[in-house]
């Protein structure tokens, strides 16, 4: 009790009237969470539910796991919610306690979600850390797994942070609340048990305090990770220059004095804005080093994630996002207005224009009668050509855009107006020179283009 304690004192206290999710395997870790939860909620007026999962993986032994848990939750009056998932064949050759977790999370979070609870609080203690530290060290893993579980992750919290297992059951068995035991932790077959059961006593051998080292080195880790995490995102809102669902674009000029240090964070907050979920590895933060130094150009990817440089630029996307840009969306079938691209087209037909109105960075005035309907609008595809006012002959579009500094990926972004004759406006740029305004024209035809 005294332990979970001490963990609020030290990453705060959930509000008076807060509702808090535990998870609840019927082991004794989640089961001292739920129990001190209980405890403490009373003065606290804390609403108090548990979640289990059965996983299925140990046959009758996991469906007693789930009665265990419903027994216990009756007894002492708090809700539980219950999910069913076996894993499929692929998942059985796969690494089955990653997929668990990711489950397990997963199922937390949408109840949550679901039923508006505040926290969601597992039983990740001393020994869970120190084991997640020491698997860290024998992978040779950078300093983001050496960190270790982190006390707090969004609303997922950790009560039982500091406390030892054997002062978890001496806690329960002073109390007579009774537990599960699961016997798959005894095997050898998986690396968690290997490091629990031989890599941690070897090591006590040499330094009895191994346990307490381990875990500490994690925590430390973790702060300064907090700190330069909240550097990294600082730096980084005074870079961006644009931003969108999956897309974000950065000014390389904020970016080139950045120390070192920083670039894995900077990183993971790009990956992060795009919608993803993964750690850069060490080949990609040295070649994101290099992109916003300047000293390479060019796009590096990992997985799902793409970071680009480009006439002083650096965008980072999502892969989809990257894909459906580059090679471009059909324009929608209108006459007089498009809803595509995540811009908003609208037409109105005017009878005069003052120059003071002329702007080719949102809106062009056309001779009507020179623009042949429909009118749509499309991403620029490769070879492009038209020719712009005021040039003697035809020129490509990618060449145009290039000679006007315009990014590469933003080139790939560049909204194109057309009707069946060809390109009339690529966005932000000079208009076709066959539907410009002259002293003959009768009929204006007034175009804006603005994003969603």
């Amino acid at each position: 009790m005294s332990h979970a304690q001490e963990y609020f004192a030290r990453f705060g206290w959930p509000k008076n009237g807060s509702r808090i999710l535990a998870a609840l395997s019927g082991g004794p870790d989640s089961v001292a969470t739920l129990r001190v939860l209980t405890v403490l909620a009373t003065d606290r007026q804390w609403e108090i539910a548990a979640a289990h999962v059965n996983y299925g993986l140990r046959g009758e032994e996991s469906d007693q796991d789930e009665t265990f848990c419903r027994d216990l939750c009756r007894r002492w009056r708090i809700r539980l919610c219950c999910s069913r998932r076996k894993p499929g064949r692929d998942r059985l050759a796969g690494n089955l306690q990653a997929w668990a977790r990711e489950l397990r999370y997963r199922f937390l979070e949408r109840i949550a979600d679901r039923d508006g609870y505040d926290w969601i609080a597992v039983g990740h203690h001393l020994g869970d850390r120190a084991e997640t530290v020491a698997a860290a060290v024998l992978e040779a893993a950078g300093t983001f797994a050496l960190s270790g579980i982190p006390p707090v992750r969004g609303r997922i919290i950790r009560p039982l942070f500091d406390c030892t297992p054997e002062a978890i059951r001496e806690f329960l068995h002073a109390s007579k609340i009774p537990y599960r035991i699961d016997r798959s932790n005894a095997t050898m077959s998986c690396q968690r048990n290997r490091i629990r059961h031989q890599t941690i006593p070897a090591w006590m051998a040499d330094n009895p305090s191994i346990v307490r080292g381990l875990a500490r080195l994690g925590e430390q880790l973790w702060w300064q990770q907090s700190h330069l995490e909240r550097e990294a995102a600082r730096r980084l809102r005074k870079a961006v220059i644009a931003e969108k669902a999956g897309w974000i674009t950065l000014d390389i000029r904020r970016l080139t004095r950045l120390d070192r240090s920083l670039d894995p964070f900077v990183l993971r907050e790009l990956i992060r804005r795009v919608g993803l979920s993964l750690v850069p590895t060490a080949c990609t933060v040295e070649r994101f080093t290099q992109l916003r130094r300047g000293e390479v150009s060019g796009r590096v990817e990992q997985g799902e994630f793409i970071v680009e440089s480009s006439k002083g630029q650096i965008a980072a996307c999502c892969r989809s996002e990257y894909q459906a840009v580059s090679r471009g969306a059909p324009a929608s079938k209108s006459d007089c207005a498009a809803n595509t691209l995540k811009w908003q087209i609208k037409t109105e037909v005017v009878d005069e224009v003052s120059r003071e109105q002329f702007d080719d960075r949102c809106q062009v005035f056309l001779d009507l009668s020179k623009v042949h309907q429909p009118v749509k609008l499309r991403h620029l595809q490769a070879g492009d050509r038209y020719r712009p006012l005021g040039l003697g002959g035809t020129k490509k579009l990618l060449d145009l855009l290039a000679d006007h500094k315009i990014p590469v990926f933003q080139r790939r972004q560049t909204p194109v107006l057309t009707d069946q004759h060809g390109i009339l406006w690529p966005v932000g740029q000079p208009i076709a020179d066959r539907a410009k305004v002259t002293r003959m024209t009768r009929h204006i035809l007034r175009v804006v283009v603005q994003p969603l």
